[in-house]
């Protein structure tokens, strides 16, 4: 990211060389003159987005309210808009430049600036039904317009504060609406540190540059959310708990208060409180896993047992293990963290595995624990827990059972299939924003037919395409259900079906839902050929090889015609069902 406005220009001349025809618009709307503010915006977005083109539109100065209404009845098709708001725009009197709040009655103002709040969120509730809305509430600090001392509480600032926690209140009830959080700008700069007053009166512009490059990055990162890292994996001793289990024992090692060991306890409740979301939790420890599991028996831990899988203990070399882990879990590297007291086994997994993210747990400080807690939330941090999030852990765990019977013999792996009763529900979503088939869109990379990502705007227009069809798939079978695992979408052209996404999560590999899906597609729509968007990432193998088993190739354009998907298909043992 960008660390100067030197920089961040020279990132978007970069990034204005990208493809015209895979756009990514966005609006940035504010009172004052977004100067440096709009640059570092957008290339944060820029290299976010990488190979995507972005373009950044903006309002007019001085009528943020003007602006917005304007984009309401004449704004062309975004896929996000930026909105901040300051205090000058719920009432100029508010801001330097008027000169007159010093003098106007307090009852008065805050009837205005209450007034304002709701017409500001009409306009944004309205933009959020089109685009998704980022918005930013004052994030600079109110002119001393009061009588009394500034430590002391007064009744106006009081009745300021609590309009903008109603207002923030209403926003955060938009599922399309991302507020950010001003109390994070407080970790980075202080309400002095933000704001210039002599750039505000000679620019209109009122924000210093280093406050411009910190609050960029966060409207960036909330316009174009990073994807959630899946998993993490952590060490035992003198992390999961303090005390070395070897010498200790299984009633030496400790993780309260009393043995000044409350923050390993703490690190504990932070880990099941991520599994509850869905994240994957494993152990890679070098431990005697006979004395490991026998603890677990003995005592209760405030992270339970069955929150993590695998459980790596023993004493090869550690980044070895958390390899294994990996492939277990079937989730690349970088969608991973690795947390260890020791500096020198976290750099050895670091090398070992470059594209992990690597923590040193800092067992003596409180403090840095906590910080290291509050940093791992925000990789971990979530807009929503879908139903598939609390059925992962489980899904993983029979997929290993899955993973065994594949390496057997073909004839107990075709027994094993019909033997676990698959079940395939596919819905038709056409027209419907389902917010899980969104979310398998845009963090799905291994089956994956071509990896495009969709902004919410443009997979609006993929649902709601004329003669287009989007299916989910969800699907369950002894040992449980999986929640939506798969999205396919495309369009009819006369009798063939041309797929434009197709992306199935990596926990249901192994089970020929791929190939009940295309045989599906085509008794439903009564097609005759299916062509497939393919294009190679250095991510998406498995579905280049679900192609090649199929004998699809560009020679042929990777399209596939009833009779031969028919002919070269395996056999299919799923009950398929349809739901509308």
């Amino acid at each position: 990211m960008p660390d100067s406005l030197l920089e961040a220009l020279e990132i978007i001349k970069q990034y204005s060389q990208n493809d015209e025809t895979n756009v990514f618009r966005c609006g940035f709307f504010c009172g004052s003159t977004p100067l440096s503010l709009k640059s570092m915006v957008h290339a944060n977005l820029c290299v976010a987005l990488k190979d995507r083109r972005v373009e950044l539109s903006e309002g007019m100065y001085g009528d943020l309210l003007g602006s917005l209404l304007r984009e309401l009845t004449e704004g062309v098709s975004l896929d996000c808009i930026i909105v901040v708001i300051e205090w000058e725009d719920l009432d100029p009197r508010l801001g330097l430049r008027a000169q007159a709040g010093w003098l106007s009655p307090y009852e008065d103002m805050l009837s205005s600036f209450r007034s304002k709040c709701a017409l500001f969120l009409r306009y944004l509730k309205a933009l959020a039904e089109r685009m998704p809305v980022v918005v930013s509430l004052p994030s600079l600090p109110l002119l001393p317009l009061h009588f009394s001392v500034r430590r002391q509480a007064n009744d106006w600032k009081a009745g300021i504060k609590k309009e903008i926690a109603l207002f923030a209140m209403e926003l955060v009830a938009v599922s399309t609406i991302r507020m950010l959080d001003v109390d994070i700008l407080s970790e980075e700069a202080s309400f002095f540190d933000r704001y210039s007053a002599e750039s505000d009166l000679a620019y209109g512009f009122p924000y210093t540059l280093d406050f411009a490059i910190i609050f960029a990055r966060h409207l960036a990162a909330l316009a174009v959310p990073p994807r959630p890292l899946k998993g993490i994996i952590v060490d035992l001793d003198d992390t999961l708990w303090k005390g070395i289990l070897g010498e200790d024992g299984a009633e030496g090692v400790t993780w309260d208060l009393e043995h000044g060991s409350h923050m390993h306890g703490v690190f504990q409740l932070f880990l099941q409180s991520l599994a509850k979301t869905g994240v994957l939790i494993a152990v890679a420890s070098k431990n005697d896993p006979v004395r490991v599991e026998e603890l677990f028996k003995k005592r209760s831990m405030l992270l339970e047992r069955n929150a993590f899988f695998p459980l790596m203990a023993g004493w090869e070399v550690k980044s070895h293990s958390v390899q294994k882990i990996l492939l277990m879990w079937n989730v690349h590297a970088d969608a991973v963290a690795f947390v260890d007291d020791s500096p020198l086994e976290v750099e050895e997994v670091r090398k070992g595995v470059p594209e992990l993210r690597c923590f040193l747990f800092p067992k003596q400080k409180p403090g840095a624990i906590l910080k290291l807690i509050f940093e791992l939330r925000d990789l971990f941090g979530k807009e929503f827990v879908s139903h598939e999030d609390a059925l992962r852990l489980e899904s993983i765990k029979h997929g290993a059972e899955i993973t065994e019977q594949l390496a057997s013999s073909e004839e107990g792996y075709e027994d094993f299939l019909r033997e676990i009763k698959p079940k395939l529900t596919l819905f038709n979503q056409a027209g419907v924003f389902d917010k899980r088939a969104f979310e398998l869109i845009n963090k799905t990379n291994q089956f994956n037919m071509n990896g495009l990502r969709c902004s919410e705007h443009e997979w609006k227009t993929v649902v709601e395409r004329e003669s287009g069809f989007v299916f989910v798939a969800s699907y369950e079978d002894k040992f449980g259900p999986l929640g939506k695992i798969a999205v396919i979408a495309g369009h009819c052209d006369k009798k063939r079906f041309v797929v434009t996404h197709w992306v199935m999560s990596c926990r249901a590999f192994g089970r020929r839902i791929e190939y009940c899906m295309l045989a599906f597609l085509f008794k439903k729509l009564s097609i005759e050929k299916v062509c497939f968007h393919y294009i190679p990432t250095d991510r998406n193998g498995p579905f280049k090889e679900f192609l090649t088993t199929l004998e699809c190739s560009e020679k042929n354009s990777w399209d596939i015609q009833r009779d031969i998907f028919m002919e070269r298909a395996p056999i299919l043992y799923h009950d398929v069902e349809e739901e509308i």
